[in-house]
């Protein structure tokens, strides 16, 4: 009986080792470079079932593509920047950077992004005491809708001087995309935002961080399981045919432009903080050689260059009519003699284009942070 059992129980053993095997490489072959990267970012970013998805806090991990190879650290406070005090000190002026993967700087170091560069100029600019921090509030993916939840439930608690929000393009898009599942109160303020596909997040026990880390096919499957679990779950949620990701320079909208922003606007009116809009170019706004593979990719046409879309003016008429401070720097992309600004194939700011935004942004910000002084 005993032997018959051991039999039963190698066959079985055996036959698992064969299916994983067999689903390891399928899910190597099929979704290889998806599920590496899967792999890589899962060591420092999670869904989130308030905020759709966000920083690990205290953890690091690399990120790494055909492009470049860096290193993610992310702070206590789950933000991918050095350690800030929650509490404010003396003589410090400090500027809270919303945005999303620019911002964040896909694809570069820490210091080597445009908000860390602008406090360094900031600091070396002033010989007074005052001690300027541009804390680092940007991720990838998020939009208007998330960041007035960040804003709200986290961001405010540094007591920022000033908040500054980089309008990506690609917010129109995001917003549209994640309003869908976003819960309101009855104001229709947002509460929480849930991540499309997933009822849970990965965890942190040892086992499971190990087959995120070296098996495929186990993120292939829980992944598949996910998306199937959560169309059981919400079969209320009408999700609409994917919005196209460069809408905005496809057609012009401006609800959603002011929908949300409108949101952060007021929170920071009342509690007395000013508020600055920034925008910043896409590479096909700047020269027909930008982006050169990822544009053909996308329809996007070889060696063309687009105009600057129409949500520019949507956003300038918003903040001028709200007395908000707007920031384009899309001229001094235009006139710069250094290329390439962007990475060839991913299309977020190179290490070139992030020193000509910090460099594009200081003396606006000097401006701005002079207008303050002039008031006091």
């Amino acid at each position: 009986m005993f032997k018959k059992f051991f039999f039963w129980t190698i066959l079985l053993f055996f036959y698992f080792c064969l299916i994983v095997a067999a689903g390891e490489i399928y899910a190597r072959v099929k979704h290889g470079d998806t599920l590496a990267m899967k792999s890589q970012i899962a060591s420092y970013r999670r869904a989130d079932f308030k905020f759709h998805h966000s920083f690990i806090p205290d953890s690091r991990g690399p990120s790494i593509s055909k492009e470049w190879d860096v290193v993610y650290d992310i702070n206590s406070f789950g933000l991918r920047d050095r350690e800030y005090p929650v509490k404010k000190g003396d003589n410090v002026f400090r500027i809270l950077a919303l945005g999303d993967s620019f911002t964040e700087g896909h694809g570069v170091a820490i210091e080597q992004t445009f908000v860390k560069i602008l406090e360094e100029k900031l600091n070396e600019s002033f010989v007074d005491d005052v001690k300027y921090e541009v804390i680092n509030a940007g991720i990838g993916g998020y939009s208007p809708i998330l960041e007035y939840l960040f804003l709200s439930d986290k961001g405010l608690r540094f007591n920022p001087d000033l908040v500054v929000l980089f309008y990506d393009f690609n917010d129109l898009k995001d917003d549209r995309d994640l309003e869908i599942t976003t819960v309101f109160d009855e104001k229709g303020l947002p509460l929480r935002c849930f991540p499309y596909k997933r009822i849970r997040a990965y965890g942190f026990n040892p086992l499971e961080r190990f087959l995120i880390k070296h098996s495929r096919y186990y993120l292939y499957l829980e992944n598949r399981i996910n998306k199937k679990l959560f169309k059981l779950r919400h079969k209320d949620i009408k999700f609409e045919e994917e919005v196209d990701a460069f809408i905005a320079f496809r057609e012009g909208e401006d609800q959603l432009v002011r929908k949300f922003l409108g949101l952060i606007h007021e929170i920071l009116r009342k509690k007395g903080i000013p508020f600055v809009i920034a925008s910043y170019p896409y590479a096909i706004e700047v020269s027909s050689v930008e982006w050169s593979e990822g544009r053909a990719a996308r329809d996007l046409g070889i060696e063309k260059v687009y105009g600057q879309p129409q949500v520019i003016d949507f956003l300038r008429r918003f903040a001028d009519d709200r007395g908000i401070f707007f920031i384009n720097v899309y001229d001094d992309f235009k006139k710069s003699r250094v290329f390439p600004l962007y990475f060839k194939f991913d299309g977020h700011f190179n290490k070139n284009g992030h020193a000509l935004m910090a460099e594009a942004l200081f003396p606006k910000f000097l401006d701005i942070i002079a207008s303050f002084r002039e008031e006091e």
